[in-house]
């Protein structure tokens, strides 16, 4: 519904400009519409010779205003242009603004026009006719009825468009207390899990490696960013932990944090990160990479707070970024979501778990 008002607005702001092709002058035997004040005061008129004379004398008087009205044509057709093709609040705060301005631009251009009949009147005082100068109120009145309609069809969108932004605001709000709790489920489950896991003690003799090492993740334009070897990783549960501590900069004291390809192209694959160092996750030719650089295009940002054991995850673009669940993460906010969490973006060949 919304979506669709705009429309509607747009075709009102475009169709306001046949009410110009209304008479709303008569002068003798003529009469005048407005876009027959932008044609005499451009110099394109004919008739007979009292018409001749009449037309005349209003190019005398009226042919600064011929400019005005071409200007005020212009104007309106991009004006509805804009509010066709904005997206959301922005096309009905373009109309808003539009009915207003052109409300008062015409009132004040009639006044002038108004004034500039008496000069004419004068100026035709030698015809027998001069005195029958006559305004017609229905252009008037049906300008006045459709600028009405797009002003309320304006107001209802801009109120539309906020209500559904406080919905989704409201459920962002309900969601990250979600997150609040699966951070503490997640935490007493890994508190229990130590408990429980025996004590790690390596062999002396280092197991021979059968597996070899899958190539680290490359993003686009990057050459000189440091990677490190993808270690073989067991899976237990929901998370994807290293059989030994050695990706993502983790030794026995401390762990930096890294983000482990789930799905499609770097399945298996792991990014290493530096602790309180952000990365971006952009997409390039129809694929989602990883990149170390903060430019224009990129869809989300992420890093590992290593004091919280928690990544702080923040979307760019709407509905980029979505929890296994298919929960969307909004535009513009912070997501401190606890280690072994999979998130994708855009779909879920694109899934990876912050480990």
């Amino acid at each position: 519904m919304k979506e669709k008002l705009k429309y509607l607005t747009a075709v009102l702001l475009a169709g306001s400009i046949a009410v110009w092709f209304l008479p709303l002058i008569s002068i003798s035997v003529v009469d005048l519409s407005v876009m027959d004040i932008m044609k005499t005061g451009l110099g394109f008129y004919g008739g007979s010779a009292e018409a001749e004379m009449i037309y005349g004398s209003i190019r005398t008087y009226l042919e600064p205003y011929a400019w005005c009205i071409v200007g005020a044509l212009a104007v309106i057709l991009i004006e509805a242009f804009l509010t066709a093709i904005l997206s959301g609040k922005k096309a009905y705060v373009v109309s808003l603004v539009s009915c207003i301005i052109n409300c008062a631009a015409m009132t004040v251009v009639f006044v002038l026009i108004r004034i500039q009949l008496d000069e004419v009147q004068s100026a035709l005082i030698l015809l027998e006719a001069a005195d029958l100068i006559l305004l017609h109120t229905l252009p008037l009145i049906l300008w006045g009825v459709i600028y009405l309609i797009i002003l309320v069809l304006s107001i209802v969108g801009i109120c539309l468009w906020a209500s559904a932004s406080r919905k989704e605001t409201k459920s962002e709000d309900i969601y990250i207390d979600q997150i609040r709790m699966l951070e503490e489920e997640n935490a007493a489950s890994q508190h229990t899990d130590k408990l429980n896991a025996a004590p790690y003690r390596p062999s002396q003799q280092p197991a021979e490696e059968t597996v070899p090492p899958v190539s680290p993740i490359q993003p686009a334009g990057n050459t000189e960013q440091q990677y490190r070897p993808v270690q073989q990783i067991e899976r237990t549960g929901r998370q994807e932990m290293p059989e030994t501590p050695a990706y993502g900069k983790e030794t026995a004291e401390h762990f930096e944090g890294a983000i482990v390809g789930e799905a499609g192209m770097y399945a298996g694959k792991v990014y290493s990160l530096t602790e309180m160092k952000e990365v971006f996750f952009r997409e390039e030719e129809d694929q989602i990479v990883l990149s170390p650089y903060e430019e224009e295009g990129n869809m989300a940002g992420v890093y590992f707070i290593g004091d919280y054991n928690e990544y702080c995850v923040e979307p760019y673009e709407k509905s980029a970024v979505f929890l296994e669940s298919g929960q969307p993460l909004g535009k513009g906010r912070k997501y401190y979501l606890p280690r072994g969490t999979r998130v994708y973006l855009k779909d879920k060949n694109n899934q990876f778990t912050l480990a």
